[in-house]
């Protein structure tokens, strides 16, 4: 039984989909045709896209479980909010290892297409390009080298698994 969050999840990625045009408000999808010279996109490319999907929402989650486990840790320890301060070993290091993990996500991703921006494909790519952008600013806090405060890193991942979201329907709607 879906919850009341994914409900809304669900409708607010539609929603947000409908608003700037990848979707027309009939419900279907956005054109799909390929414009004089623009070679089709193949099933294959429409299937690598989605793994590559599935491993960035994957990581995402984990993302998100981790650093509330090292918030976790953190606060339980004798110094709260330990794991905010850049001298943390733990922060350190899996801050370090984030981007390298994204990177592995990514394996396998079809080259973006430089010509028909109009095309449903070329807007995933761009999607998930915003998402992964979101994923990388995850560790980065307000000013200079601070980690983030959990509300920032909350907001990061939210909005990187909306994104994704996103990037999901408009591939099912174009394939």
């Amino acid at each position: 039984m879906p919850t009341l969050t994914s409900i809304l999840q669900i409708g607010r990625s539609a929603l947000r989909a409908q608003q700037i045009g990848w979707m027309r408000p009939d419900g279907a999808g956005a054109s799909t045709s390929q414009s004089a010279g623009t070679p089709a996109v193949t099933a294959g490319e429409i299937r690598a896209v989605g793994f590559v999907l599935e491993r960035l929402e994957t990581l995402c989650q984990q993302g998100r479980w981790e650093v509330a486990e090292l918030n976790a840790v953190s606060s339980a320890s004798d110094r709260p909010g330990d794991l905010v301060q850049l001298g943390n070993p733990r922060w350190r290091d899996w801050s370090a290892r984030w981007e390298e993990r994204i990177q592995e996500a990514l394996v396998g991703l079809p080259t973006r297409p430089e010509s028909d921006p109009s095309s449903d494909y070329f807007q995933v790519h761009h999607i998930i390009a915003q998402a992964v952008e979101e994923m990388r600013m995850v560790p980065r806090g307000p000013g200079q080298g601070a980690p983030p405060r959990s509300y920032q890193w909350e907001r990061r991942f939210s909005r990187a698994e909306d994104a994704l979201n996103d990037a999901r329907m408009l591939l099912l709607v174009s394939d």
